[in-house]
């Protein structure tokens, strides 16, 4: 568990967590989730000097930025 977050509809909770994969396969069902990709670190930092992956009050920045910080180089 790294932190929680209000969810607005229907009055939920998002929940965030940590975890390390086994594999590199990806499994999607195409109704809960269309995309599922693995991103190498360099590419991610790339990606995020250029515009930001999450709004910077949501708990996808920080769950992105506690990854970045543990990754890098």
């Amino acid at each position: 568990y790294q932190a929680s977050q209000a969810w607005p509809f229907p009055a939920g909770l998002m929940v965030g967590f940590r975890a390390t994969a086994r594999t590199d396969t990806n499994a999607v069902d195409g109704v809960d989730l269309l995309d599922a990709r693995w991103f190498p670190p360099a590419e991610l930092r790339a990606r995020a000097t250029r515009r930001p992956l999450a709004g910077t009050d949501s708990i996808g920045d920080r769950l992105l930025r506690s990854w970045h910080d543990d990754h890098a180089a």
